[in-house]
């Protein structure tokens, strides 16, 4: 029988999948489960291998020793809970995605597991300067900043768990997706299919600019691929095969849920927008209420596209879904 691994944030999309994932291999898997109802997410997974999931009852911040006993004999932690809004104030994000991923890297350590496997997000390649992202590789200087507040603190949290790597020892691996869709997307598809509805969402211009995105089975593989060929301290860009025009991907993926859903047609430059938020950003009870902040106007509004030639090169990771079978597939669930 496989060796356990230890998962968190499986009561999510991507924790899900990659449970999912897991134990379609056979791997047991022990999930941080922080309440009932995420016990029973946890447990709709897979319900044939009800027995090869074990329920740990805790959070991003458990006691580090405690969770260090639930730990001990896994092959591999797999951190993917995460605080994802990038609207939340920086005090919640920084306590989540940095001092939370700080105590299970400390508890993982304490346990003796062999090899950590962090998810982090091609966010941390926003810079300050709010220019566009062209094929950004792991070694682009990072310096997101504060204003963008998920991006700093996936930056803060990427830093930290690649700076406790010792080779031999406690080997850690980060993983950065961008734009993560698929089957089984309960955050951006039904929030992209509510902003198109309410007439929230705009045209950026310049408008026909390419994104990277990255397909969640492709991101489950590259997690079992990091855990067997990452090298120690190491972080991969986990992209699809091909970049595509963020409006025509949008129209594409909201359609597998909303056939003859269309991307809007009314536009809005870029920089007036911008600008208009960073003004916003000054009166705090006004910006909470609004559908996008500069962080994700910056995300999503101009070219973001990744360079993946590393985890290629490395992992012997391949998108092995293409864009159009996952859109397919996504369309006959």
């Amino acid at each position: 029988m496989s060796v356990p691994v230890f998962v968190t944030g499986g009561s999510g999309f991507v924790g899900g999948r990659l449970i999912a994932h897991l134990l379609s291999k056979g791997i047991p898997v022990v999930a941080l489960s922080r309440s009932p109802a995420s016990d029973e997410v946890i447990r709709a997974i897979d319900p044939s291998a009800a027995d090869s999931i074990r329920l740990v009852r805790g959070d991003l911040h458990a006691d580090a020793a405690v969770l260090a006993e639930e730990m001990r004999g896994v092959a591999t932690v797999y951190h993917l809970a995460a605080h994802a809004d990038p609207r939340a104030n920086l005090a919640d994000l920084i306590k989540s995605n940095v001092d939370g991923t700080r105590n299970i890297v400390a508890a993982a350590k304490l346990a003796g597991v062999k090899r950590f496997v962090h998810c982090s997000t091609c966010a941390v390649y926003l810079r300050n300067e709010h220019s566009p992202v062209r094929s950004a590789a792991e070694n682009s200087r990072l310096d997101p900043p504060t204003w963008a507040g998920y991006a700093y603190t996936k930056k803060l949290a990427d830093d930290l768990v690649l700076e406790a790597n010792q080779d031999g020892v406690f080997e850690t691996v980060s993983l950065r997706p961008n734009h993560v869709w698929g089957i089984g997307d309960t955050q951006w598809l039904p929030g992209l299919i509510k902003a198109i509805k309410e007439n929230q969402l705009k045209r950026f211009t310049p408008s026909g600019y390419f994104v990277s995105t990255t397909n969640i089975e492709n991101l489950c593989d590259a997690f079992l691929l990091a855990a067997k060929n990452g090298r120690p301290g190491h972080a991969y860009n986990v992209i699809d095969s091909q970049d595509i025009q963020f409006e025509e991907f949008v129209e594409r993926y909201v359609q597998t849920r909303e056939p003859g859903l269309k991307f809007p047609s009314a536009s809005i430059p870029f920089s007036f927008l911008y600008t208009l938020l960073w003004l916003l950003d000054w009166i705090p009870f006004v910006k909470k209420f609004l559908p996008i902040n500069r962080e994700l106007l910056c995300f999503v509004g101009q070219e973001y596209t990744i360079n993946g030639s590393k985890a290629h090169n490395e992992l012997e990771y391949k998108a092995s879904m293409s864009r159009e079978e996952g859109l397919l597939r996504m369309s006959q669930q």
